[in-house]
């Protein structure tokens, strides 16, 4: 099932143009190569389409992390974090980019239901080799996290949840909703950065000036050259959430513009049962990808679980 890295700007890659994509190509090798550790691409075809992953080299003790990005994202945005290194002391990860949202995966959009969600990842594992993983999302990829581990105990060992979609419903608060609508009726470079401020950093959480360059830039492009498809999802159900028995890290911002940590918090210690631990992090928004915190959070957890030890408490 495994292919070759190779990049494609036809009508299923999503992008508006073939410039698009090539943009996007060329940046992802750039953020790959810039990465410490190196990461190189690689793409596995799924039934949901080819999903291209950037991966670390080598084994690794503790095993495999796959890392899901927020809505709008490429995964390779986790890379801006400066603390992957720390993660893949002991694990191999992969920056997942997931079908239908921008990145180098197919188009067509992955639906984001239990079902094809757990298939998805069935495919992408079988293909990749790996009998099991833990997995890191933010935001909706994290509310995608969770829809794997609900249906696949004895491949999903772990899960760190950084502020995740589906436990509490997105309430903006009204200061950012003006950026927010100015960014969605014409997206200019100004219009993001200020978008990124207010619904993601939430005027709060520090990014160096030189990976905020970095990030504006890509942002821009890929809200204007990737035409996401993709339908969200924004409710997780009890009976979803009290069947994810893995071990789990939740990481909330204190001030999450987008989604309330304190129902978060709340919905998540009522109903899930492998909640092993929570912290919120502070001055912190809803940019889990680009905190260097969060990834050194994930890894701490993550190391001290060995390999395993949390699909046999589930199985």
């Amino acid at each position: 099932m495994d292919a070759h890295a190779r990049g494609g700007s036809g009508r299923s890659s999503g992008f508006s143009s073939r410039e698009a994509a090539g943009w996007a190509r060329a940046w992802t090798e750039e953020v790959a190569a810039e990465c410490d550790p190196p990461l190189s691409s690689r793409f596995v075809d799924t039934r949901f389409g080819r999903t291209h992953l950037l991966r670390s080299e080598g084994e690794a003790a503790a095993g495999e992390v796959l890392c899901f990005s927020g809505w709008g994202l490429p995964a390779a945005f986790w890379a801006y974090s400066g603390a992957l290194g720390e993660l893949a002391r002991s694990h191999r990860i992969s920056l997942v980019d997931v079908p239908g949202q921008p990145g180098l995966s197919d188009g067509r959009p992955l639906p984001y239901r239990a079902g094809p969600i757990a298939a998805w990842l069935e495919d992408l594992l079988e293909g990749l080799g790996v009998e099991s993983v833990s997995l890191m999302g933010s935001s909706m990829g994290a509310l995608l996290a969770v829809r794997a581990a609900s249906r696949m105990p004895g491949r999903v060992r772990a899960l760190v949840l950084c502020g995740p979609a589906g436990f509490a419903l997105p309430l903006l608060r009204p200061a950012a909703m003006p950026a927010l609508l100015r960014f969605r009726t014409n997206a200019t470079r100004e219009r993001c950065a200020a978008f990124i401020d207010a619904c993601l950093l939430g005027h709060v959480q520090p990014v160096a000036a030189a990976v905020r360059a970095k990030v504006d830039e890509a942002f821009f492009r890929f809200s204007n050259g990737f035409r996401n498809r993709s339908v969200p999802s924004v409710h997780l159900r009890a009976t979803e959430l009290r069947a994810v028995q893995q071990e789990t890290l939740l990481l909330v911002g204190d001030q999450d513009p987008l989604f309330s940590s304190a129902r978060t918090r709340g919905r998540a210690r009522k109903l899930l049962t492998g909640l092993a631990d929570e912290r919120v992090l502070a001055p912190h928004g809803h940019a889990f990808e680009l905190s260097g915190e969060a990834v050194r959070a994930a890894a701490g957890f993550l190391s001290t679980r060995a390999t395993g030890r949390a699909s046999v408490r589930s199985g």
